[in-house]
C-alpha cells in the first residue's frame, strides 16, 4: 500500500471465485489478502488460496499503480497552481510600484490637480493595502497558528491541509483585514470540497468521477 493510503478496492466480481472456496478455504484467502495490503507480505503453503489470491493481487498493483500517478498529478497541479500565484502577485507588485512612481511625478502639477491627485491616491492606497494584508495571511497561512485550527475543525491532516491551500489561494477573497476571517473561509471552502481532499475514503467509480472533475478546474 502507498503511504497514507488506508483502503483498496474489492470487485464485485471476485464473489465468483470466493463462491468456489470451501469455507475454510475463502476464510483464509481473505487474511492473506489482508496480510498483503497491510505489506506482511504474507506466504502460503496451500495452493488453492495462492492460486485464487494471484488474480487478486495483480488487479491490487494495478490499482496502485493508477492511485500513485493520479497522487502524481494532483501534487503537480497543485505546484503549478501555486507558481501561477506567485506570478500574479509578482505582477501586483510591480503594478504598484509603476503607480507609486506615476504618484510622485504628479505632485509637481497645480495646486488644484495636486488635490485631485491626492484624494485618488488614499483611495488606491487604501485599495491596495488591502490586497497586500490579504497576500501577506495567504502567505503565511501554511506557517501560521491558525493552520492547527483548520486540521481541528476539518478533520483533515496537515499534509493534506497544505495540498489545497495553493487551490484555495485562488479563489480567495480580497476584502480579508484580519487572519480569522481568511481562516474561517479556508475552513469552510475545505469541508465543502472535502470529498475531494480525502481521497482515501473514495469507492473507484468516486475516485474516477473525482479524476474527471479534478482535469475541469
Amino acid at each position: 500500500m502507498a503511504d497514507n493510503k488506508k483502503s483498496f478496492v474489492l470487485y464485485c466480481d471476485l464473489i465468483h471465485t470466493i463462491e468456489k472456496l470451501p469455507d475454510d478455504k475463502a476464510g483464509l484467502l481473505f487474511k492473506h489478502l489482508l496480510r498483503y495490503v497491510n505489506d506482511k507480505n504474507p506466504t502460503t503453503e496451500d495452493l488453492i488460496v495462492e492460486i485464487a489470491f494471484e488474480p487478486i493481487k495483480h488487479q491490487l498493483k494495478r490499482d496502485l499503480t493508477k492511485w500513485d500517478n493520479k497522487i502524481d498529478k494532483l501534487t503537480e497541479q497543485g505546484r503549478l497552481g501555486g507558481v501561477k500565484s506567485g506570478e500574479a502577485r509578482a505582477l501586483k507588485k510591480k503594478q504598484n510600484e509603476a503607480n507609486a512612481s506615476n504618484n510622485e511625478a504628479n505632485e509637481a502639477v497645480t495646486v488644484t490637480v495636486t488635490d485631485t491627485v491626492t484624494v485618488t491616491d488614499n483611495v488606491n492606497d487604501i485599495f491596495f493595502k488591502k490586497k497586500n494584508i490579504t497576500e501577506q495571511m495567504l502567505d503565511d497561512l501554511e506557517n501560521s497558528t491558525h493552520i492547527e485550527l483548520v486540521c481541528k475543525r476539518t478533520e483533515l491532516s496537515l499534509d493534506k491541509i497544505k495540498l489545497k491551500i495553493p487551490e484555495f489561494k485562488k479563489i480567495a477573497n480580497i476584502e480579508y483585514t484580519k487572519p480569522i476571517d481568511l481562516v474561517m473561509h479556508f475552513i469552510r471552502w475545505v469541508n465543502q470540497n472535502k470529498k475531494v481532499i480525502d481521497k482515501s475514503t473514495l469507492t473507484l467509480d468516486e475516485r474516477e468521477e473525482f479524476m474527471r472533475n479534478a482535469g475541469k478546474m
